[in-house]
């Protein structure tokens, strides 16, 4: 989790392509794919996701 926070823009959310298909349709968010980053202590490139809101309002989706 360090190592991808690390990967994030100041004030902004990195999540790893597991954590993404984990919540994409439960989150009202965009998820810009940032590509894949080596990290480490990691063998594998992990795939990152930026989120962004999609609304100011809530990132909940309503009735989900």
């Amino acid at each position: 989790a360090a190592r991808v926070q690390g990967l994030a823009e100041p004030g902004g959310i990195a999540i790893t392509a597991t954590v993404h298909d984990q919540i994409v349709h439960k989150l009202n968010v965009n998820c810009e794919d940032d590509g894949a980053h080596t990290v480490k202590n990691i063998a594998d490139p992990v795939q990152i996701f930026h989120l962004r809101p999609s609304t100011a309002r809530s990132f909940w989706r309503r009735g989900g």
